[in-house]
């Protein structure tokens, strides 16, 4: 099941939107982000762990999981536990879908976890969900303060940005 759907509070979306985009958010490199795994070590993007293992790793870990229990009620989901909360930046890099065809990944490989992307600027570098069998599913365009909720062992992956700068989400794991 694949819920989308927007956040109707718009000095919450404002507030997330000059949080990340504030030039004294830091970000750190993870080579990881694009590609799980990655072998190549050359494609990456810029992460801020908000929460990950069991530790709040940022001092505005509350600002962003109040956005996130405020979604999950929204859509009436119980999160049972908390397992990963992070801001995810891409950039515009020179890389084309053909490479990152490795992309595609799983969350979780397990049936009660909930992933969230959540939006937190307008941008190109779409969400791909696909099928079983690899098709495509479904394709979401990142529009400041929209959010999509799909069952993690759902492969899916991030494109990168070709037409804007950068592309920010809230990327959240939840037991339910």
């Amino acid at each position: 099941m694949i819920i989308k759907n927007k956040i109707n509070d718009q000095e919450k979306i404002e507030t997330i939107y000059n949080l990340c985009n504030d030039c004294n958010f830091p970000y750190y490199w993870n080579e990881n982000q694009i590609i799980p795994n990655n072998p190549m070590k050359q494609y990456g993007g810029f992460t801020h762990n908000l929460y990950k293992e069991n530790v709040i790793s940022s001092n505005v870990f509350d600002i962003f999981y109040d956005l996130i229990q405020e979604i999950f009620k929204k859509e009436q989901i119980y999160i049972k536990s908390l397992i990963r909360l992070q801001v995810n930046l891409s950039v515009n890099i020179n890389i084309d879908d053909e490479q990152l065809k490795n992309a595609v990944h799983q969350d979780m490989d397990l049936p009660n976890y909930k992933t969230i992307i959540y939006y937190v600027g307008d941008s190109d570098g779409d969400t791909i969900i696909y099928n079983e069998d690899k098709s495509i599913l479904d394709a979401i365009q990142p529009i400041k303060g929209n959010y999509v909720i799909f069952n993690s062992n759902i492969f899916h992956k991030a494109s990168i940005p070709k037409n804007n700068k950068k592309r920010i989400v809230i990327n959240c794991i939840v037991e339910v």
